[in-house]
């Protein structure tokens, strides 16, 4: 009743392929009995989501072709229930007469897989909040600076007794009131 299926795959020189051998976990997984897969494959296949299925059969016969691990990660279900992500991993081994026989397992990863997921997503937050912080770092940075100095030396040339012309303190209070301005929307836009 393990959520996991031991197996033995053999693939004829002629491409029929069949599980040769399939623990009691192929009913937890997939509601098959091991008499239903032992004269083809077909039986377990129709319970891979339509969309991997090709995909699943592509890198066992890359395996078979480089001698390599099959590995796998797809989706399926036992009749009508929910799909759930599983991971096969097999080792092929080349029979004499031409045939390929895998021998692996078959896990039930949903929990990982969401686990994984919820990862990715929190370390995309993480990211993006990094990115958010630096952002308004170097924008308080970069626009207070220029700001700042346009507000102080408005304020400077204002308070200089040289200057004696009411029209440019007036366009010098207009200045100073602008950059006041400014630095109070840059404010609460950084806030």
């Amino acid at each position: 009743a393990a959520p996991i299926v031991l197996f033995e795959c053999v693939r004829e020189v002629d491409g029929r392929s069949w599980l040769n051998y399939a623990s009691a976990g192929l009913v937890s997984l997939y509601g098959l009995t091991v008499e239903s897969v032992s004269f083809s494959d077909a039986p377990w296949l129709a319970c891979v989501h339509d969309d991997d299925r090709a995909m699943l059969m592509s890198r066992r016969e890359t395996s078979a072709q480089s001698r390599t691990l099959w590995t796998a990660q797809f989706r399926a279900r036992a009749g009508k229930g929910p799909w759930r992500h599983h991971r096969l991993r097999a080792q092929p081994y080349a029979e004499p007469d031409g045939r390929m026989v895998w021998y692996g397992t078959i896990v039930d990863a949903t929990e990982q897989v969401a686990v994984d997921d919820a990862e990715r997503e929190r370390d995309a937050a993480e990211r993006a909040n990094r990115s958010k912080s630096e952002f308004l770092a170097r924008m308080s940075h970069e626009l207070r600076t220029p700001l700042n100095a346009i507000i102080g030396f408005s304020q400077l040339l204002d308070a200089d007794p040289a200057l004696t012309d009411a029209k440019a303190h007036q366009r010098l209070g207009i200045i100073h009131t602008a950059g006041e301005q400014l630095l109070t929307l840059i404010d609460e836009v950084l806030d």
